[in-house]
């Protein structure tokens, strides 16, 4: 049993759409619209064809897959800037000869942009299922254990925090909040900007 077919079989009922196949890095991208849950989700399929070369105590992490999760009213085709950065993040580990891990971060790009002129999230950080937790966040396939990771979109100011102190305390801050991987675009960072003059 492949990957898509236990997906398919957990989101029962539910409509899938092949966006985009990425050949020279090995995987493709789909289109999930659960029936049962108020998002959609935008995967890849076929990054956990490889392991990942992780150190002895990530080995929990050597098959991955990513996605964004989003929300349910918004339009989602092959040009949707969900698609374009999944499709981009997703050929690191290979390109890079690096692997994913929780609390990993990228930029949008060199230098850091915003995703788009209405949405001001400058970077993305890897973060394990809090929304999908009890659907995707551990897959099993032939004593193959496939974790996904959500890609959330940070501010800038928040990746800066993450670098000064550790995605472990930005995750807490999340966490505190209720924030998990869906993807708001009017969400407010968890990072306050410090006031200069003021102590």
């Amino acid at each position: 049993m492949n990957l898509l077919t236990v997906l398919k079989n957990i989101f029962k009922n539910s409509e899938f759409e092949l966006l985009n196949q990425n050949e020279l890095y090995g995987f493709d991208i789909y289109l999930c619209k659960p029936k049962h849950k108020r998002c959609q989700i935008v995967f890849t399929i076929g990054l956990s064809n490889q392991p990942q070369q992780t150190p002895d105590k990530f080995t929990d992490f050597k098959f991955v897959e990513l996605y964004f999760c989003l929300p349910e009213y918004w339009k989602i085709d092959k040009t949707h800037w969900s698609v374009t950065y999944i499709n981009k993040v997703a050929q690191i580990p290979k390109k890079n000869s690096t692997w994913f891990g929780p609390g990993d971060t990228i930029p949008t790009a060199n230098p850091p942009v915003n995703i788009s002129d209405k949405i001001p999230f400058s970077y993305f950080m890897l973060v394990e299922p809090v929304l999908l937790d009890k659907e995707i966040k551990e897959i099993i396939i032939e004593d193959k254990k496939i974790k996904f990771f959500g890609i959330l979109p940070l501010y800038k100011i928040e990746f800066n925090y993450k670098m000064r102190n550790s995605a472990k305390v930005l995750t807490a801050k999340f966490q505190y909040l209720k924030i998990n991987e869906m993807v708001d675009e009017y969400r407010k960072s968890v990072v306050r900007k410090r006031i200069l003059g003021l102590f």
